[in-house]
């Protein structure tokens, strides 16, 4: 297609398959016939520069188009929801200092809502607790949450108890009994959600 081909169809691009002088194939802009490849790159060099020398137009441009980016991201997650899973799991991995610090400060600004989901967390437990259960195994328990703390305390980052089978699952829920915990790091308690089956972790 040429670029006035292009042009009198009101499309923005065009293609015609041939190189530009750097050896990309690909679209060019029918504003200025320059190729899609090397616009991206330019802007990626000049922008940052741009934002640096101009941190009050940068800002005023931000919340003039806030709305409009921000309806814009949620409709791309939407459309890529298996990809921002992926990403994010494989950020939780690699990042679970970084991940911890931020749950802590979102903790910290949501108390209130913390509290709120402590109170049930509790409740979900005295649901789940049975009465059967020895003092041993009672015992048990309390030593699945020692570790938890002691593991964070030599690693350095946050590690959970968790349910292998929840104690609220979607198809069959577990109890609060020694053989339904595992200690594993909170990334992975995260990632695994309200899942029922044993953690595991690609590291």
């Amino acid at each position: 297609m040429t670029r006035a081909e292009a042009l009198a169809n009101g499309l923005s691009v065009y293609f015609t398959g041939n190189p530009c002088k750097q050896g990309h194939i690909a679209d060019r802009w029918v504003a200025n016939w320059t190729c899609v490849v090397c616009h991206a790159k330019r802007c990626a060099e000049f922008l940052p520069k741009w934002r640096e020398k101009n941190p009050e137009k940068t800002k005023a441009y931000s919340q003039k188009y806030a709305k409009v980016h921000a309806e814009q991201n949620k409709a791309w997650r939407l459309a890529n929801k298996e990809r921002c899973a992926e990403t994010g799991r494989s950020w939780r991995q690699k990042n679970p200092k970084k991940c911890n610090a931020f749950s802590r400060e979102w903790r910290g600004r949501n108390r209130d809502l913390m509290n709120v989901l402590k109170a049930k967390r509790r409740a979900d437990l005295l649901m789940r607790i049975p009465k059967w259960l020895s003092v041993d195994e009672k015992w048990m328990i309390g030593q699945a949450y020692a570790l938890a703390k002691l593991r964070a305390k030599m690693t350095g980052f946050d590690w959970h108890v968790d349910h292998v089978i929840p104690l609220r699952g979607k198809n069959v829920s577990g109890l609060h009994t020694p053989y339904n915990l595992q200690v594993i790091p909170a990334v992975e308690n995260l990632r695994k959600g309200n899942r029922h089956g044993l953690a595991t972790s690609s590291e």
